[in-house]
C-alpha cells in the first residue's frame, strides 16, 4: 500500500517498526477489501453508526474464518488508523465480542508448568524452538512443516510468523521475546553447521 494521502501518512508515522507497519497496512487493506471501499479516506467519510456496523460485521466475518488468536492484532491496526485520524469507533464494544483465545485444536493453552517440563526434557535447540513456537502462537503441529524462513519476520522485540501463507486461512502468530531468541539460536546453529539459509529454507528442518 503506497502512502498517497494524509490519513495513511499519519497512520504510518505512528508505527516505529518497519515489520509492524507492513503488517498493519495489510490488515487495513483487508478491511478495505471487506468493505469494498476504495481508499482509507473513504472510511473516514462514513457516518459513525455505519462504520461501527462495518467493524462489527468484519469481526463476525473473521470469527468464522481465522484463528481467534489473530483477531486482536487485526483490530489493533484498525484502531490505530482511526485514532490517528480523529475517528472514534467503539472498539471497547468490539473487544468484548472477541472470541476466547484458544489453540486451533480446541484445547486450552499449555500450562506454564507443562511448558517448563517439556523444555527441561528437550534435547535439541530444534525441539526447544518448536515448543516455544507452539506455546506462543497456538499453531497446529501439522502446519510447522509448511513454514519457510520467509514466513518469520522481525517485529518490535519479537517475531511474527505467517501461517497458511496465500490461503483463506492465512493469519499471523506472534512469538514472545524468549521464543524469538530460541528460534534465532536454532537458526544460528544451522548456519554454524554450514547450512545456507534462504527465504525458502524450511523454518524447521527434519533433522
Amino acid at each position: 500500500m503506497r502512502c498517497v494521502n494524509r490519513s495513511l501518512l499519519r497512520f504510518e508515522e505512528a508505527i516505529k517498526s518497519e515489520a509492524t507497519r507492513k503488517l498493519y497496512e495489510r490488515h487495513l487493506e483487508s478491511f478495505l477489501e471487506f468493505t469494498k471501499i476504495k481508499s482509507p479516506d473513504g472510511l473516514l467519510q462514513l457516518k459513525d453508526s455505519f462504520l461501527q456496523e462495518l467493524l462489527e460485521d468484519y469481526l463476525f466475518h473473521l470469527k468464522k474464518r481465522i484463528s481467534p488468536n489473530s483477531i486482536p492484532q487485526r483490530f489493533a491496526a484498525l484502531e490505530l488508523f482511526f485514532a490517528m485520524n480523529d475517528k472514534n469507533p467503539n472498539f471497547k464494544r468490539i473487544r468484548k465480542m472477541y472470541p476466547s483465545t484458544i489453540r486451533p485444536t480446541g484445547r486450552d493453552y499449555w500450562a506454564t508448568s507443562d511448558i517448563k517440563k517439556m523444555l527441561a526434557n528437550a534435547k535439541t535447540s530444534r525441539m526447544r524452538a518448536i515448543i516455544h513456537l507452539v506455546a506462543s502462537t497456538g499453531c497446529r503441529i501439522g502446519v510447522i512443516e509448511k513454514l519457510r524462513l520467509k514466513h518469520a519476520s522481525e517485529i518490535e522485540n519479537s517475531k511474527a510468523v505467517k501461517f497458511y501463507d496465500g490461503t483463506n486461512e492465512e493469519y499471523y502468530g506472534f512469538l514472545t521475546p524468549e521464543a524469538s531468541k530460541e528460534l534465532d539460536d536454532y537458526l544460528n546453529k544451522r548456519r554454524n553447521d554450514g547450512e545456507i539459509l534462504t527465504g525458502e529454507s524450511p523454518l524447521f528442518r527434519k533433522t
